[in-house]
């Protein structure tokens, strides 16, 4: 009979998990993966929800903080969005977690979709699992010699896991020269593992003309007034009409031929011979 849990065990595993995660910053560990195979190797992987367990992954990023709701910390870039994939990618604990790119291989899809005056958008909507906070306290979960046990009561299995949604969008750059440009969102750049949920995605440019929806493959045209910082919001729409958002930010700045005309303009002549 496997030893009765205690809050002293699963802490101690979770710290170490925090250490290891911390000793890798930019690159995947040996150490970390490791050890968290071995903390989860006694677990029936094919009952994790979709596959992908965030405990599991070493996180790149806070993924619980993109979750569908606007905060004045959870905006989003390209960097951001690329750690969040990451993160998702390797939480993947089982088969039935589909195809995933490498987040190498992203990275190569966006550079290769980008176009003169076009700005291209990259995103991600996934469902995941993670252990429930009171997993070990609620006896749904055993902890033994640093390994985590399912856990069964009278034959019944207890489910430890509960789902969690990320949502997050981005162009690769903070900045654009020109008021006019076009966005898209091409279907090699939208990543899910739940696209039957999804009735729309749409986006506030912060230009004036509200929601749009966003065909993907399909150009949007965009026209500012003004130059300034933009925050772009995006909405998720799902088939029961709930919504999850995204936003970034665009600095919109003059084009560099308006630039130069400016400054020419205000330069003295007799200093331009």
């Amino acid at each position: 009979m496997k030893p009765k849990p205690t809050k002293h065990i699963w802490s101690l595993i979770i710290l170490c998990v925090l250490t290891l995660s911390a000793l890798a910053q930019d690159e995947i560990n040996t150490e970390f993966i490791n050890r968290i195979n071995y903390v989860f190797s006694p677990v029936e992987k094919n009952r994790v929800p979709n596959g992908l367990l965030l405990d599991y992954a070493m996180e790149f990023a806070d993924v619980k903080s993109y979750n569908g709701v606007l905060t004045d910390s959870n905006k989003v870039n390209a960097g951001l969005l690329r750690d969040i994939y990451t993160t998702i990618a390797m939480s993947a604990i089982h088969s039935n977690a589909g195809g995933l790119y490498s987040p190498d291989s992203v990275d190569s899809i966006w550079q290769l979709q980008r176009q003169p005056d076009i700005i291209t958008l990259s995103g991600l909507y996934y469902n995941y699992s993670r252990l429930r906070d009171d997993a070990v306290n609620a006896g749904l979960i055993t902890v033994s010699n640093d390994q985590l046990y399912d856990r069964y009561v009278n034959g019944v299995w207890q489910n430890p896991y509960q789902t969690e949604t990320v949502f997050a969008m981005s162009p690769p750059l903070h900045a654009y020269s020109g008021k006019s440009f076009q966005v898209i969102l091409p279907s090699n750049l939208w990543l899910t593992n739940n696209a039957p949920s999804i009735s729309s995605i749409a986006v506030d440019f912060n230009d004036g003309a509200g929601y749009r929806t966003i065909t993907i493959g399909q150009a949007i045209n965009i026209s500012y007034a003004d130059t300034g910082r933009k925050t772009w919001t995006f909405r998720l729409t799902h088939t029961n009409n709930t919504n999850l958002y995204s936003h970034t930010e665009m600095q919109i700045e003059l084009e560099p031929n308006k630039y130069s005309l400016f400054f020419l303009d205000a330069v003295p002549e007799y200093l331009l011979c």
